[in-house]
């Protein structure tokens, strides 16, 4: 690999590793109100065995919403209905948990 395509590379991680972690911080915040729970599950998961996925969600005993991720491993991007999923799960999330509030 070219220098230049490396340095690209690496920037382009550090920038989406950085978005996702500036997001997470965000969702974190909000966990003091929340009311519910989103899991997604990926159904090739080859990190967390999706058995174990199940378990989880089925022990949560809260509101939630669930979104398979068909075909999908551990580290794939969400992309397509799964995305449109997960706006509307978040939007859900946040309409209930403002509603929660004190």
């Amino acid at each position: 690999m070219k220098s230049g395509n490396a340095k690209t590379a690496y920037e382009t991680l550090c920038t989406r590793y950085h978005a996702i972690d500036d997001f997470r911080g965000k969702l974190l915040g909000f966990l003091p109100l929340a009311t519910g729970g989103i899991f997604l599950l990926a159904e090739k998961d080859e990190i967390v065995p999706p058995r174990y996925h199940r378990l989880v969600v089925n022990a949560y005993a809260g509101e939630k919403r669930v979104i398979a991720l068909h075909g999908a491993y551990h580290n794939d991007p969400i992309e397509g209905a799964a995305q449109a999923d997960l706006n509307n799960a978040v939007g859900w999330l946040l309409k209930t948990s403002s509603a929660h509030a004190p």
